[in-house]
């Protein structure tokens, strides 16, 4: 994972001079939400942001606490609000943490990469990210930190937390990974970032894995009840992982993946893996634009969608 580890930022459209957090940079003003080391965290990373049904901006993020290294170690989920357009921000609080969980210490109970989802609909909010129990010393993609199975014991977890009141108040963790995964695959996990609402109320959260043989997927998991159930798709393509969703215009969904194949391919062929899909991931198409419209460093994306009328 290739992520700014340093500063968290927002990108905003107005800079406000008179806030000393404000870039001066008139081209690309920014909003330092938390620095490096704020709030005892040593590193913020994996941000995703949202915008709430009644304005409210909301930013979820790792909150790594003694390193900036990946699974396993002592991470929660943080959040933080701004109610006024991302001029001031609320101070970081974990909104998904497994504690001592087994009587083990933090550092065996991690939680990282979340995804955020706002319900249209509903104005419900989910967060989504994976837990790792016990496995010290590995990674939840190699050296064992995730394997075959639906126990913690053996395999990283699918968790969510859910919001009713616009992020002030979340439920505690839910556990979907039995719901979700093949009890084959290695792991199966939400890919970082944003989930979509879609123009029929459809919920459609990015994810990855790695399957029966250990070969790494991405592909897409949706609910038509609003959360109440949950259906994980059949994988879009091979040798990708941490995607992002959008819903195009005559309803199909498109995946925009970070390709692992891309660490030895440095030529034109290099690019983001775009696959496209018309019928929740039963089957998916190639697009056009596949290896063609973004060279990338084998890292996470984001994806935006925008209708012209």
């Amino acid at each position: 994972m290739i992520r700014l580890a340093f500063n968290f930022f927002v990108i905003i459209g107005i800079a406000i001079c008179s806030q000393p957090s404000f870039s001066a940079d008139k081209d690309r003003p920014y909003v330092v939400i938390h620095r490096q080391g704020d709030f005892g965290c040593h590193t913020f990373r994996i941000p995703g942001i949202a915008r709430t049904k009644t304005g409210t901006l909301l930013a979820v993020y790792d909150m790594r606490y003694t390193s900036r290294r990946d699974l396993q170690a002592h991470i929660d989920i943080g959040l933080s609000r701004s109610t006024d357009g991302g001029q001031t921000w609320e101070s970081p609080r974990p909104i998904m943490d497994m504690g001592e969980f087994g009587g083990l210490p933090q550092d065996q109970n991690g939680c990282s990469d979340p995804n955020i989802l706002i319900d249209t609909t509903t104005g419900d909010i989910f967060v989504t990210a994976l837990w790792t129990h016990a496995k010290p010393g590995t990674h939840q993609w190699r050296e064992g930190g995730s394997e075959p199975g639906i126990d913690p014991a053996q395999s990283s977890q699918f968790m969510a937390v859910r919001s009713h009141d616009d992020g002030k108040t979340w439920t505690q963790p839910e556990n979907w990974t039995s719901q979700l995964k093949n009890p084959e695959w290695f792991l199966f996990a939400p890919a970082p970032g944003n989930g979509i609402t879609c123009s029929s109320g459809l919920l459609v959260i990015p994810t990855q894995g790695r399957d029966a043989a250990g070969t790494p997927f991405s592909n897409l998991t949706w609910s038509n009840n609003h959360g109440k159930t949950w259906t994980a798709s059949s994988p879009a393509r091979s040798n990708t992982t941490e995607s992002a969703v959008v819903e195009l215009s005559d309803g199909s969904l498109m995946l925009n993946s970070r390709d692992n194949r891309n660490r030895q391919d440095k030529s034109e062929t290099n690019g983001r893996a775009v696959s496209v899909t018309s019928d929740l991931g039963r089957h998916w198409t190639i697009h056009e634009s596949d290896h063609k419209a973004l060279p990338e460093p084998v890292c996470m994306a984001s994806l935006i969608s925008h209708r012209f009328d």
